[in-house]
């Protein structure tokens, strides 16, 4: 391929180019980077690599088949990332687990599951998010709970306690499974969200797809947890639906959401990651529109602004203080697909039918660090001997 041309500092492109209006930041600057170890990611230097890419065989050069490679990309890469059916009984069986343990020690107590575990929206190395109802319990005595979960056998290693949050939360990992768990008490809110989501993710259909790539995006890099800057799973599927309501095509139904998810997913980054002026407007769902703001941390920096759909006094977005660092990566996204997909175009390049990572629409985008990969085959592993 010609060689790309740079973006200007702040990101923003040098200059547009054909249909797809931007030039191309790859991943790292230079694509080939994420078939080499070792790759910076959350979980920090380790390999990454494509198992949901398949060939689609089609040697079409249009701009047309290059948007149906770039959707069929992203119906295998969200293929890829649902849950499987012995994942699904594996996290029902550490919630099973974990609920018989509280209610052996604490009777009488109740346990609810909410967050992305509640709304499928969870991404195959996620957490499960569970809150105990019960009036022997308090932030205050937190440490005796957690204490009792490892004394009991169902922690790997000793529970942390973070009792000076917002909302102060147990977390710890599955000792059998390795999964992460969250715990908080007596806070009924995240399941009445949880409960909103289920809702709204039936009324509109690309919602979960979205949802779910956007979501692995931001993990990989460390900015899906809210305690450390990031964009929470409640506050990132309010943007989405913002982003399903708002766009004309998906509001007047001219077009399939589930059939055009490259296209909306590059619409998604452009809105959030250049269109629009973060902290100065806010995404108001329930009302299906935005309002003007003026959004910022305590610190003084922009941050994206969210009405809580359920409680309009609450803004999902201001304690996600990487705001700008998000906003670069959606930047980041957007310049990456387009570009490759203009590469392909006026090179009239064919998608091969062997994987090139240079031609792979996704190459930014969809990358699987081998800590996910791992965690499945250890969760295939536990639910073959236990099943």
């Amino acid at each position: 391929m010609a060689k790309q041309r740079r973006a200007t500092k702040d990101g923003t492109p040098t200059s547009t180019k054909g249909e797809f209006e931007t030039d191309f930041i790859s991943f790292d600057d230079d694509p080939m980077d994420i078939m080499n170890p070792p790759t910076q990611t959350a979980h920090g230097p380790e390999r990454v690599f494509y198992p949901w890419w398949n060939s689609d065989n089609d040697h079409d050069v249009s701009r047309l088949a290059i948007i149906k490679s770039a959707n069929k990309e992203c119906s295998d890469f969200v293929k890829y990332l649902q849950p499987l059916p012995h994942e699904i009984e594996m996290r029902n069986r550490v919630v099973q687990k974990i609920t018989s343990s509280i209610q052996k020690q604490y009777p009488g107590a109740s346990v609810h599951a909410f967050g992305s575990f509640a709304t499928g929206l969870y991404l195959p190395n996620g957490d499960i998010d569970l809150v105990v109802q019960c009036k022997s319990i308090s932030s205050y005595n937190l440490h005796d709970l957690a204490n009792w979960l490892k004394k009991d056998g169902i922690t790997n290693g000793p529970p942390q306690v973070i009792s000076r949050a917002t909302v102060p939360v147990i977390k710890f990992t599955d000792k059998l499974t390795r999964i992460k768990v969250d715990i908080i008490v007596n806070s009924m809110s995240g399941v009445s969200a949880a409960s909103y989501l289920n809702k709204e993710l039936k009324r509109h259909p690309g919602m979960a797809e979205l949802t779910l790539i956007v979501k692995h995006l931001l993990a990989l890099r460390n900015l899906n947890e809210v305690y450390t800057g990031g964009m929470g799973g409640y506050g990132l599927s309010c943007m989405v639906l913002s982003f399903l309501q708002m766009h004309p095509k998906v509001s007047n139904n001219s077009i399939d959401p589930c059939t055009n998810l490259a296209v909306l997913l590059m619409d998604f980054f452009k809105l959030y990651g250049y269109s629009m002026a973060v902290g100065r407007v806010s995404l108001d769902v329930a009302n299906k529109r935005y309002k003007p703001c003026f959004a910022r941390d305590r610190q003084g920096r922009s941050v994206y602004s969210i009405i809580d759909p359920l409680d309009r006094s609450n803004d999902l977005g201001t304690k996600s203080y990487s705001a700008g660092v998000i906003q670069g990566v959606f930047r980041k996204a957007y310049n990456s697909m387009n570009g490759v997909m203009h590469d392909l175009l006026a090179h009239r390049i064919a998608k091969p039918a062997y994987f090139d990572v240079k031609a792979t629409i996704l190459n930014h985008v969809g990358v699987i660090p081998t800590s996910m990969s791992d965690h499945r085959s250890h969760l295939l592993q536990v639910h073959a001997q236990h099943h």
